[in-house]
């Protein structure tokens, strides 16, 4: 899907009109490993840092640039905003240790906000996603789009903090690795898998 900013225009009959448009198309995001290391290293430097939060269609620069030009890093108070001038974020098809914890300012953690706007459409590898992130204690993943992916092994193990969590939209027909996915999330008081396909 495409957003299309058209300024305000008087149409005269019988006359062209030339417009200039811009194509607000979703911006790619590195890898899970490139993208856990420039975060953990602006959460380092910054500190303090206990929430994460996706923008989308911000007009929003800095000087911290996750990648290309067209992602920033911002710290507010005590939250780490990841902005675009994009429609939406595109998730990596390698997402594996995107925020792993261990060793990491990612371990400080509290939530993560994805908004609307962040596509896993053609995301394949969730292993250890989220990690060993021992403080998270909130966490909305119920509009990931999971259809393609291949392996979500320990994507949770570690996160004991969480202790509610919905993965009843998860999609995992083609899933063929689901190890260690909840090790040691002792604070979950409930968890439902009932809609998880696990013929593969």
């Amino acid at each position: 899907r495409y957003v299309l900013d058209v300024p305000a225009l008087n149409f005269v009959a019988g006359q062209r009109t030339l417009l200039n448009v811009e194509w607000k198309t979703p911006v790619n995001l590195p890898d899970g490993e490139t993208f856990k290391e420039k975060v953990d290293a602006f959460m380092a430097a910054k500190g303090g840092i206990t929430k994460i939060k996706f923008i989308t269609n911000s007009a929003t620069t800095s000087a911290d640039v996750l990648v290309e030009s067209s992602i920033y890093l911002v710290k507010n108070e005590e939250t780490l905003e990841i902005h675009t001038g994009a429609s939406q974020f595109m998730a990596n098809s390698d997402c594996s240790r995107m925020f792993y914890g261990y060793n990491t300012s990612f371990n400080q953690i509290v939530s993560i906000d994805f908004g609307d706007n962040f596509n896993t459409g053609n995301v394949t590898t969730m292993s250890f996603m989220f990690s060993t992130c021992y403080s998270l204690a909130s966490l909305d993943v119920s509009n990931f789009n999971t259809g393609n992916v291949t392996t979500m092994s320990s994507m949770f193990d570690y996160c004991s903090g969480l202790a509610s969590l919905d993965v009843s939209n998860f999609n995992t027909e083609n899933v063929t690795n689901m190890n260690s996915m909840f090790s040691d999330c002792r604070s979950l008081a409930s968890l439902d898998l009932s809609s998880f396909n696990t013929a593969n």
